[in-house]
């Protein structure tokens, strides 16, 4: 999982072993080292987009079980999956969750020229 955060903007970037983590009810999860102390992020699928601290230095980013899924059930794809979370006196943040698809072109040209 490749996090890249700018500005207002958050992009996660998921392998295809990874989202299959994920939709198997796996959390993904990620970890920073760095001199003030570590910085831990996970991603889970729930209810609704939501962000949350639930201990000091651990963020925890939910995404929409049901729409994710949809979402993803059309793969491969090129677009994300957008969440956009507001935050009180600032531009909402937008999280943007894409699959790295070079795996399942790779497994299409492949079947595409074997048969």
């Amino acid at each position: 999982m490749k996090l890249q955060l700018e500005g207002q903007s958050a992009r996660v970037r998921l392998a295809e072993a990874e989202l299959d983590r994920l939709l198997a009810g796996d959390a993904l999860r990620g970890l920073v080292k760095t001199p003030l102390g570590a910085w831990a992020w996970s991603l889970v699928l729930g209810g609704e987009a939501s962000l949350a601290c639930p201990v000091p230095g651990e963020w925890r980013l939910t995404a929409p079980e049901a729409d994710f899924r949809a979402f993803t059930s059309e793969r491969p794809r090129r677009d994300g999956f957008t969440l956009e979370l507001a935050v009180p006196d600032s531009a909402p943040l937008q999280v943007r969750l894409e699959v790295d698809v070079r795996d399942s072109r790779r497994r299409q040209v492949a079947s595409a020229g074997s048969g």
